[in-house]
């Protein structure tokens, strides 16, 4: 795949990473008819018993390898990952052009992966539709500050608010690669205006705020996702969005805007 399906050599949609992070979109549908795997991820479907859950797997992993295909002239299904030191899924071959780094995500509807060069990488995407308790869950599982923001919302305006920190947490935890804790009360955010992300770790932690960005989006109007990288401190990523676009001739996508509603504050800009 030299030229890729959305119009850019390999080489130099590979090459912008350097100073960009790329977010692939799809809905979980489109591949159900062509699922994009390799024959241990077939195998695995057989293990996974909800047909909800099996299609969540075919999507997610086929969004991945395709779209890890656009960057080095590698069959889809040739890709071969394995976990890191601290379990976070790794490119293992083809060596040497396995310098990518990645991170998939997937909800009722949509899937989304984010993909850098170096830089550490965490996405999450939920559905605003979702069935559950908010406060319940942010009594033990966000900071106090975030389940007292909550508190002072309206019923209507709660669900969306709660999912704002929530993806925002998990993709902060994923992009670190430890797990996803019971209780996420060490990475506390304040949306401290429509349009900006205020981000504040714990020392036990060992993060410093300035070495992470952060994005808040709605891909689709029943979906909020957020985005977290680790360019470190002297770098910021623009973050460009690959979507996927229905045809008779296979995976093919295009770019699409991807304005956020939310974005990190900086010193410069706090």
């Amino acid at each position: 795949m030299n030229e890729s399906s959305i119009g850019e050599p390999s080489e130099k949609l590979r090459a912008d990473l350097a100073e960009e992070a790329h977010v692939w979109l799809s809905d979980l549908e489109v591949w159900r008819r062509s699922p994009v795997l390799s024959a241990d991820e077939t195998d695995r479907i057989r293990t996974i018993r909800h047909p909800d859950a099996q299609m969540a797997f075919v999507a997610g992993r086929s969004l991945l390898r395709v779209a890890l295909s656009h960057y080095h002239d590698v069959e889809p299904t040739a890709w071969e990952f394995a976990a890191s030191r601290l379990g976070r899924p790794e490119l293992s071959a083809p060596v040497p052009l396995a310098r990518l780094r990645f991170n998939l995500t997937h909800t009722r509807g949509l899937a989304a992966c984010v993909v850098t060069s170096t830089a550490d990488c965490g996405i999450d995407v939920e559905q605003l539709e979702r069935p559950l308790k908010p406060l319940r869950i942010a009594e033990h599982s966000f900071a106090a500050e975030e389940l007292h923001d909550l508190e002072n919302r309206t019923d209507g305006e709660v669900r969306e608010r709660f999912f704002t920190y929530w993806t925002l947490k998990e993709a902060y935890y994923k992009a670190r690669g430890s797990g996803i804790p019971f209780r996420m009360t060490g990475a506390r955010f304040e949306l401290e205006s429509p349009a900006r992300i205020a981000f504040a770790p714990t020392v036990e932690e060992d993060a410093m705020a300035g070495e992470w960005q952060f994005a808040l989006t709605r891909p689709t109007a029943a979906h909020v996702m957020a985005v977290a990288l680790r360019p470190g401190t002297d770098r910021r990523f623009a973050i460009r969005c690959f979507s996927h676009r229905p045809t008779n001739t296979g995976p093919d996508f295009a770019e699409t805007p991807l304005t956020p509603v939310r974005v990190t504050t900086t010193e410069a800009e706090s």
